[in-house]
């Protein structure tokens, strides 16, 4: 995405949309595109609005709607980036009044576009809602009534556990898949899939990352499998309180799925050679494949776009990392010192220090940068490493308004950086999660906070130390990052100048899922132990292992 406003990208989005039906919303004229099922503002083609939020009332949609914002209420519309910002730090020219409005069913908006994408005719179109003609409805039935959702595996059929994130076996036989384990190393966020290596033998997904066998291809596949949510949307809904229909035009719901097959030449992998690869330990490898060498003032650097590093070829200790050099758009410029090949100190006078210009990853290793994203020669034609590195879907999203959130135990919170909290989503009595009041449980070393939380409540509660002894029933503890790094963009726009600075090392994502965290995990054992021994109590019960994690304040 470019995010400038120029002309050239302008034309282009305009002239894309010019036969495009149209309808007007309090006076602003949106225009309609069936592909993507939104409403864009005209005069403003980064202005998106989506049915999603709408209520689907059959014969229309109803919607509440801000004229100031040109939105929902809760996203913000702006012309640029500084006035995005500028009503979180500023108090308002004029207050917002939201209002109810109808908007027409799709089949009265476009029924020609209706009719081209899911092949129904213009009979269908006036004696069926827009839900009967773009969701099957016999899957819809079939779903409501207790029928599961399967994804079939090769010589084995899993059953869609949306709700826990799970695929079970449907005979019953073997370990469930637990998707959460894998989403970190195995989820490509720009693609929304994951990437499973598959064994066909025992029927389970491995971890090549972790248990050293990536080039290993005899009796197992790499299998692309959507978020469940995306497989099950029925179910999940259903499993959130939600009303089933949610969501489903986004949706193509089915009973049954058969993931793709990921051919490993996406990493680098030579069937036929792959066994050999083992006695190739002497050479630097990423992903079966050779690293490409960068030479700087006459010493060589092995270029790593998987550590996103130069590494000196005959010094490996010696590393320059691409974070630490400015990103001029079509290339890389940082200091350098011939003597110690590599960044000059601030304090070593003797440095003997020249400036040296690169070009982008995506120029220097571009079957590299393929591997890495799961992507064709084609994909990156064109793009900088901004563009391939950063997801562009979720950082429009964000500069046009919309919060990151953050699912605690199942109620959503928004990550509000200007409030420096967690903001509970619709519990007003909450006060939330203050981030300053939780600096004492933050991690240096893991960059997370572990706090103790109140379900109930929704909101962090200190624990009494000093009369501690037993671990609270009605709280639990609860994991997630950093502020920089749960929004990156909205601590920028508090800290720095730019709101792009640092988000290729720090990725922007629209959503986080806290873990859950046992309390026999946080030492709090040895407090409790303590203080049962000093009020004289009997049974202070077994003491755990303290835990290691180095935290600034007292922690848990």
């Amino acid at each position: 995405m470019n995010l400038s406003n120029g002309k050239e990208g302008e034309d282009y989005r305009r002239n894309e949309h010019m036969e495009k039906p149209t309808i007007k919303i309090e006076g602003t004229e949106f225009i309609f595109d069936i592909d993507s099922i939104l409403l864009i503002e005209k005069g403003n083609l980064y202005n998106e609005i989506d049915f999603r939020y709408m209520l689907d009332q059959g014969t229309h949609y109803g919607m509440i709607y801000s004229p100031a914002n040109r939105n929902y209420p809760f996203i913000r519309n702006a012309a640029n980036i500084d006035e995005l910002f500028s009503d979180i730090t500023e108090p308002a020219k004029a207050p917002d009044r939201p209002v109810y409005v109808e908007i027409p069913r799709i089949g009265a908006i476009d029924p020609q576009g209706l009719s081209s994408r899911y092949g129904c005719t213009l009979e269908d179109i006036a004696f069926k809602s827009d839900f009967e003609i773009m969701v099957d409805q016999d899957v819809f039935r079939n779903r409501i009534t207790g029928a599961p959702v399967t994804i079939e595996f090769p010589g084995k059929t899993f059953i869609v556990d949306a709700a826990r994130n799970m695929l079970l076996p449907q005979d019953g036989m073997g370990e469930p898949i637990e998707l959460g384990k894998f989403h970190y190393d195995y989820y490509y966020e720009d693609r929304e899939v994951y990437h499973l290596f598959y064994n066909i033998l025992e029927a389970r997904v491995e971890d090549p990352l972790r248990d050293g066998t990536r080039g290993q291809t005899v009796g197992r596949l790499i299998l692309e499998v959507p978020p469940l949510y995306d497989l099950d949307p029925i179910g999940y809904n259903m499993s959130q309180g939600r009303d089933p229909r949610y969501c489903l035009i986004y949706h193509e719901p089915k009973m049954c799925y058969v993931p793709n097959a990921v051919r490993w030449s996406t990493y680098g992998i030579n069937i036929l050679n792959s066994i050999k690869c083992k006695n190739m330990e002497e050479k630097e490898r990423t992903m079966g494949r050779e690293l490409p060498i960068v030479k700087i003032e006459g010493t060589e650097f092995l270029l790593d776009v998987d550590k996103v590093q130069l590494r000196e070829k005959e010094n490996p200790g010696n590393i320059i990392s691409f974070f630490e050099m400015d990103d001029e758009g079509q290339a890389y410029r940082f200091e350098y010192n011939r003597k110690s090949r590599n960044l000059p100190e601030p304090w070593d006078h003797s440095a003997d220090i020249t400036t040296v210009r690169l070009l982008q990853l995506v120029e220097l290793d571009p079957e590299g940068m393929c591997l890495k994203y799961g992507l064709s020669a084609e994909d990156i034609k064109g793009k900088t490493d901004f563009e391939l590195m950063v997801d562009q879907k979720a950082l429009q999203e964000r500069l046009q308004g919309r919060l990151t959130t953050v699912d605690i135990v199942g109620h959503t919170f928004y990550v509000d950086i200007p409030m420096d909290r967690l903001r509970p989503k619709d519990d007003f009595l909450s006060k939330g999660i203050s981030f300053s009041e939780i600096d004492h449980y933050y991690s240096e070393e893991e960059r997370v906070y572990a706090i103790p939380y109140n379900p109930e409540r929704h909101e962090f509660q200190e624990l009494d130390y000093d009369n501690l002894t037993e671990f609270p029933k009605e709280l639990i503890v609860v994991e997630f990052p950093n502020e920089r790094v749960l929004d990156p963009v909205g601590w920028n726009r508090k800290h720095l100048d730019s709101l792009l600075e640092g988000l290729k090392e720090t990725p922007v994502y629209s959503h986080f899922i806290a873990k859950i965290v046992e309390w026999k995990e946080t030492g709090l054992q040895e407090t409790i132990d303590h203080n049962r021994k000093r009020l004289g109590m009997d049974g202070h019960g077994e003491k755990i292992q303290k835990n290691s994690r180095q935290r600034k304040g007292r922690g848990i």
